[in-house]
């Protein structure tokens, strides 16, 4: 029923998903051609099955070294490689956030010594120790593609996403300028045009589609560019866009970093699972990780 109030289902069910609840996914998108196609789905199949959508072979994931392609691979595999806006997620790492802690627990009959719980601020070296293949290779690999190098990765990755998010908010009031301009710009050359022309309020009238004409081209030019406007708004227009594939640049470099935070708070999440749940809880994070590592046949 989806009900939280009621406790986990009797049967355990793992699923890979394109990102988090609260995070715009990518992937929809109008355009018909295949070889655009860049969401979730695209590169999770892409991984299990050898090859792309249009056909071109790609190297499985395998990460274990065990020959084979598991569904967890293949998740972490788009998670190093997918080139959008997304932060994917699987059931365990939702089932971790519910059910363990990244900090050790304030009551004093708790189970847990606070010296024995795994800080994810650690050292990335120890912290990797004894997670999964496909975790420490998504935590390397996206260190590299980041140039982080710093012993505290956890700590590195926070103060790299802040600085991402300063210089987009500088580029987004850039932009913003330049969209106001324009915008004053716009309604200006409409209204100039209007003055000129009124019949132009009817979209539908002849005199609009007279305007297209060849013979009519230099007074309408004249008309919004006397004093360069148009010119400049074109001018706008070029920094806006520039600004604008700028600004999803820095996003999406934001995301490889909240990606990998993501992973290394996973790593910690796991390794406190038995300090502070039941063996109930920690039995059923295993059958889920058990569903994930499924290898479809062949």
């Amino acid at each position: 029923e989806g009900d939280p109030k009621k406790g986990l289902s009797d049967h355990p069910r793992a699923g890979f998903f394109a990102t988090v609840h609260d995070w715009v996914a990518a992937g929809c998108t109008p355009d018909i051609r295949e070889k655009n196609y860049k969401e979730y789905s695209t590169r999770f199949w892409e991984a299990l099955c050898g090859e792309s959508r249009i056909g071109k072979k790609v190297k499985k994931p395998d990460f274990d070294k065990d020959g084979k392609t598991s569904l967890a691979e293949a998740h972490a595999y788009v998670v190093l490689r997918s080139d959008t806006i997304d932060i994917p997620i699987k059931t365990s790492d939702v089932f971790l956030r519910k059910f363990s802690s990244l900090t050790p627990p304030k009551d004093a009959k708790e189970k847990a010594e606070p010296e024995s719980f795994c800080l994810v601020g650690e050292e990335l070296k120890e912290l990797v120790k004894g997670a999964s293949r496909e975790s420490k290779a998504v935590a390397n690999g996206l260190s590299r593609k980041l140039s982080l190098n710093q012993p505290k990765r956890h700590e590195e990755a926070k103060k790299l996403l802040e600085t991402l998010k300063k210089k987009r908010a500088s580029i987004v009031a850039e932009k913003k300028k330049h969209d106001e301009e324009r915008g004053k710009l716009k309604r200006s050359l409409a209204a100039r045009l209007r003055k000129k022309w009124p019949e132009l309020k009817n979209f539908h009238h002849p005199t609009v589609i007279s305007l297209y004409r060849t013979a009519n081209a230099d007074e309408v030019k004249q008309t919004v560019d006397g004093d360069g406007s148009w010119k400049r708004y074109q001018e706008l227009t070029t920094k806006s866009r520039e600004k604008e594939k700028e600004r999803f640049a820095i996003e999406k470099k934001e995301v490889l970093v909240m990606r990998l935070i993501r992973e290394l708070e996973t790593i910690a999440l796991e390794k406190n699972l038995p300090l502070v749940a039941d063996q109930e809880t920690v039995k059923r994070f295993e059958k889920l990780t058990e569903l994930e590592h499924v290898i479809l046949p062949d």
